[in-house]
């Protein structure tokens, strides 16, 4: 009995030494932090250097310690920390996330690959390493598989924006411009369906945004999104809306109205003027002249 007690003090004040120690290491890493920001980085660096000499076995330090290495410079001793930072805590999707930008940096999407895909295999439901192992194929030209890889993010997390966006600039890029096309269509209509059915306004504008994002020359998305700003009395980023709403469809003159309307409420009663002139002016039939 005596002997368990003995191991369990023992234990315990190991815990409390390495959590001091690691409170500390946090601390010098902090002070490598600001130096950075002042242009001392050889000083950083040496920072750096105390803490890794450490070893510590906290896997939030050696991440922070492979953030330090990676500022400074020091690309292999970052790696090295990132790796260590995901063998501590391979449960954790932010370790294996800094490591996987390093790796792709450094131009080894292969080496990504392979960490991302044993890192979906513990945690499948992660949207963030999901879409890095979609970036990581198209880095590697797989792009097939990249598509297949954010069309299934898509499918599974419909209402999240960056698999739409990476989907479509992929498929525009392959010249599947079809699939872009669809994608970003997907967005605006459910933003006008939100719309229909009473919804915040605020939920309607997110789903022209990611059409946006997706097909940044989608004028009607554009002009959706321009009125649901008008709207919430946003007029000068209204205004701005409608005039890139015109920029990429003039045929699409009820912006005109649109923009005469937000220049009155403004109080820019001469560019209201010229925007309902050249409303006015679309609405007139075309004239035929004798032969």
């Amino acid at each position: 009995m005596l002997i368990l007690l003995l191991l369990v003090i023992k234990t315990a004040g190991l815990s409390a030494d390495q959590g001091t120690q690691a409170s500390k290491a946090a601390e010098v890493l902090q002070d490598a932090k600001v130096l950075i920001q002042t242009g001392q980085v050889l000083r950083a660096r040496q920072l750096a250097e105390q803490v890794r000499n450490q070893d510590s076995p906290d896997a939030s330090i050696q991440n922070e310690l492979g953030k330090v290495f990676e500022s400074t410079g020091d690309l292999p001793q970052a790696q090295a920390a990132y790796r260590r930072s995901v063998a501590l805590d391979p449960l954790n999707e932010d370790y294996c996330l800094d490591l996987v930008s390093l790796l792709l940096l450094l131009d080894q999407p292969h080496e990504a690959l392979s960490l991302l895909r044993g890192a979906i295999g513990r945690l499948p439901n992660s949207y963030a390493l999901r879409l890095a192992l979609g970036t990581a194929l198209e880095a590697s030209g797989e792009k097939n598989e990249a598509l297949h890889i954010f069309e299934q993010a898509t499918q599974k997390d419909p209402d999240r924006a960056p698999a739409y966006v990476l989907y479509g600039k992929l498929a525009s890029l392959m010249g599947k411009t079809e699939a872009a096309v669809r994608a970003a269509r997907a967005r605006y209509h459910l933003g006008l369906a939100q719309r229909k059915a009473g919804r915040p306004n605020r939920e309607c504008l997110e789903e022209f945004r990611k059409a946006i994002e997706i097909d940044p020359h989608y004028a009607l998305a554009r002009f959706e999104l321009a009125k649901g700003l008008e709207r919430e009395n946003r007029l000068s980023e209204a205004v701005a809306e409608y005039q890139r709403t015109l920029k990429d469809d003039p045929s699409l003159m009820q912006a005109h109205y649109r923009l005469y309307e937000s220049y009155k409420k403004l109080g820019l009663e001469e560019k209201a003027q010229e925007e309902l002139k050249a409303f006015r002016t679309s609405q007139e039939p075309t004239k035929i002249r004798p032969m």
